[in-house]
């Protein structure tokens, strides 16, 4: 990154050639591109872009290098409405801020991932005590996010209290699915959408979906009596 920085034409941006940088601009890059630790530089009141070598593997393939000396808000529209009302605080006010295991869905691939960071915002200033940037240090936290709600899924599925769920109901079976379903959308963060069907010698018994779903969709449209005769996912 260090070496696409020196190449870079800043005269195309308002930041200017880099022998008009203030030292301010100067010392804050050089400390970003030599730490290891992902960081991201934005500066000025067009919030045009920096980032390190840690920061790269986090930034998708059809976004770097054009991220860099971009404008914020051409770059992650997406996110904007997430992040841009945190940096517009450091810039106006100079507060920092601090998130932790930040859901931040970020288009990769052609289609919204969701992604985690544990982050900070903090405010660059120069001699006279103004804010001129929003400096980011961050950590991505996807995979444990990720691994720790399907270890809450599975214990849910699992748990004692699912299974009590059999004895209280005049159709035991439906109520048993239907504790299992509810625990599994007790955060719509992880599954928005969950149902079970319950087939008996090929017919629907009944259904359990998760509160966020609103309501069930046409049990008709789906594929359940194949995938119950098959024993296989359809």
């Amino acid at each position: 990154m260090a070496e696409l920085v020196r190449k870079f034409d800043w005269s195309t941006t308002p930041v200017g050639p880099v022998r008009t940088w203030s030292d301010t601009l100067v010392t804050t890059v050089n400390l970003m591109l030599a730490s290891r630790h992902p960081m991201f530089l934005w500066w000025g009141p067009d919030l045009i872009q920096f980032y390190n070598d840690g920061y790269r593997p986090s930034i998708r393939a059809d976004k770097h290098p054009s991220a860099l000396g971009q404008r914020g808000v051409e770059c992650w529209p997406e996110i904007w409405p997430i992040i841009g009302p945190q940096i517009e605080a450091v810039m106006g006010e100079g507060h920092s801020t601090w998130n932790t295991n930040q859901l931040v869905p970020i288009n990769r691939h052609e289609k919204l991932e969701e992604v985690f960071w544990t982050y900070s915002y903090s405010p660059v200033r120069d001699k006279a005590g103004n804010v001129q940037g929003t400096l980011v240090v961050l950590q991505r936290d996807t995979e444990q996010v990720l691994s720790e709600r399907r270890l809450r899924a599975l214990l849910a599925v699992t748990s004692d209290s699912a299974a009590d769920e059999r004895t209280s109901e005049s159709q035991p079976l439906l109520k048993f699915a239907r504790g299992i379903v509810q625990r599994l959308g007790a955060d719509p963060a992880d599954l928005p959408f969950a149902a079970m069907y319950l087939l008996t010698e090929g017919e629907i018994l009944g259904a359990a979906s998760t509160a966020a779903a609103g309501e069930l969709a046409d049990a008709g449209r789906w594929p359940l009596a194949e995938a119950g005769n098959s024993q296989k996912p359809v």
